[in-house]
């Protein structure tokens, strides 16, 4: 069986702790991690390119927690790459953007392909996050950005990409049909809720923690993952 503090613990008072960013695209992922593990703050909208890995140290009461945080692109065409991913995750966090009801509608289904893909069958602390305050404002990469920042890693992703486009209608066939037909049962019974309202019924309905932050509230940003690493510890 899975024991969360013997296979997370390095030392005494110490863990390593794998935390998988997910949800959508266009909901937040990447600003909130930059600003948690680096304090910068970009309010322009840049899909990820893949996986970006980020480490970040935590003080959890009195243990010191080295945190992996995985913030995983959200379009469909990266739906084989990410569950390599969620592998040994030790908690979950499924993004959503208030503004668009097709990424509220779509976390049941988020957290069932997290779930699907863990490498122990055992429950992980799950939590929604909702960014507040933050204008979502995509923007094109001019081409000479794009050239200057491509690493070898991206030039790959982006001829994955391609194919993973031609092949997106057969991510969703991996999940049961009927399990799919029971959630969207589920979304339907409630379709009189508003976009705020529909989020804490899931969050309550799936056991899962809601967390509605301003991106530029540090502290609220820092108690978020501080939080979640505490359940792993405590389990």
């Amino acid at each position: 069986m899975y024991n969360c503090k013997r296979d997370n613990q390095i030392k005494n008072n110490e863990y390593l702790l794998k935390i998988c960013a997910i949800g959508s695209g266009n909901t937040g992922k990447t600003l909130f991690i930059r600003k948690f593990a680096e304090n910068k703050f970009d309010t322009n909208y840049l899909p990820t390119l893949g996986v970006d890995i980020t480490t970040k140290k935590i003080n959890v009461g009195n243990n010191q927690v080295k945190l992996i945080l995985v913030d995983t692109a959200g379009q469909e065409f990266f739906g084989k790459l990410r569950p390599s991913y969620y592998r040994g995750a030790s908690a979950g966090l499924i993004f959503c953007n208030i503004n668009d009801r097709k990424s509220i509608e779509a976390i049941p289904n988020w957290l069932t392909e997290f779930e699907k893909h863990l490498s122990y069958r055992t429950h992980v602390p799950m939590g929604i996050v909702v960014i507040k305050g933050w204008k979502y404002s995509p923007r094109r990469r001019k081409k000479k950005e794009i050239k200057q920042s491509l690493t070898i890693r991206d030039r790959i992703l982006n001829q994955c990409r391609v194919i993973f486009r031609r092949k997106s209608q057969h991510v969703l066939s991996t999940i049961k049909v009927s399990k799919r037909r029971r959630r969207n049962a589920e979304i339907n019974s409630v379709s009189h809720l508003t976009n705020i309202q529909l989020v804490r019924y899931l969050a309550d309905l799936n056991q899962m923690n809601l967390f509605c932050i301003r991106v530029d509230d540090c502290k609220a940003i820092e108690e978020c993952f501080v939080s979640m690493a505490r359940q792993v510890i405590t389990r």
